[in-house]
């Protein structure tokens, strides 16, 4: 399982049918929005309950908060709820998976003064994001050699594909 500083992560993986399933339907559109956003913040943090300000914090109206609970969506626990329903195979909470640790602080502050902070690619210095020149998914390291900074649209576009000439 991934950890973010101490905490625990996982992913929330939702099945394509997941909004066609009568179980879905009859809890209406907005009780599984709310209920979307809360099990996204269970596999954020799945060692803790889903305390009760949370739904105060989402705006979420009573009355969807009861459609979740009767349906067993959501179930009451000490400190709030927890996940119920589920949802015949519609959903899980996966807690093994391609995780990777954040970039070291000291690495992303490097690359960073390298290269200006702008995009290499168009000099934007707005919505910067960290690019592997060796895609992480076919085993690039966190280096600095192997990172650069690029803008978000910049480094989307560019996908996981390794470039001729990077290695």
């Amino acid at each position: 399982m991934a950890r973010k500083g101490n905490r625990l992560m996982a992913e929330l993986l939702i099945e394509g049918r997941f909004d066609q399933a009568p179980e879905v339907v009859g809890v209406g559109d907005r009780a599984i929005g709310l209920w979307v956003r809360l099990a996204s913040y269970h596999a954020r943090w799945p060692d803790d309950d889903i305390h009760w300000s949370l739904p105060k914090m989402y705006s979420a109206r009573k009355a969807d908060m009861a459609k979740l609970l009767d349906a067993g969506w959501l179930v009451e626990a000490p400190d709030g709820y927890r996940l119920g329903f589920s949802g015949s195979g519609l959903w899980r909470i996966s807690r093994s998976g391609p995780f990777r640790p954040q970039i070291a602080r000291d690495v992303r502050a490097a690359v960073f003064a390298r290269d200006g902070s702008a995009c290499l690619f168009c000099d934007a210095t707005d919505d910067l994001t960290l690019d592997h020149i060796i895609p992480w998914s076919h085993g690039g390291p966190d280096t600095v050699d192997n990172l650069r900074v690029l803008c978000r649209r910049c480094n989307s576009s560019r996908g996981n594909r390794v470039e001729v000439g990077s290695g």
